[in-house]
């Protein structure tokens, strides 16, 4: 992604109800996100129209992929009960159009486990269905919101 003419790693973006934009990003990246936003808002922030911005470190960014989910109902309450179960706060949501993947955040430190049970879920939901059911993460170690 460019930001500003400078190319950033976006791992994972998101907007919230409350009019918040998310990015989960690298933290090689941060200094230069957070550079660059209070230098592009700078009027905002000055004025009061934007909250300062806030980093939450050691974020773990889980990507689901799969032909599987396409079309198939109820299989985003199946992943989010299996994270629930596991007493994990899902801290972000995003979903492509194409129902083909969906990623979302968590803590770091929930990340093995949260890999492990979704990947559990789904693979058993591929084996009796359509397959190709993926799950993956990457570590976000810093979630920026302004």
């Amino acid at each position: 992604m460019r930001l500003a003419g400078e190319h950033v790693d976006l791992l994972f973006s998101a907007q919230s109800a409350q009019n918040a934009l998310l990015f989960a990003l690298r933290e090689t990246d941060e200094r230069n996100v957070l550079d660059v936003i209070r230098r592009l808002f700078r009027t905002e922030f000055s004025h009061g129209v934007l909250e300062p911005v806030k980093v939450q470190r050691n974020v773990a960014v889980i990507a689901v992929l799969g032909e599987a989910m396409k079309g198939t109902p109820g299989i985003l309450a199946r992943l989010f009960s299996t994270v629930a179960e596991r007493e994990v706060s899902v801290m972000a949501v995003a979903q492509g159009a194409s129902e083909l993947s969906i990623c979302f955040a968590v803590p770091a430190q929930a990340a093995n486990q949260i890999v492990q049970s979704v990947h559990d879920e789904l693979c058993v939901f591929a084996a009796r269905g359509p397959s190709d059911v993926r799950s993956s993460t990457r570590r976000a170690p810093h979630k920026v919101e302004s």
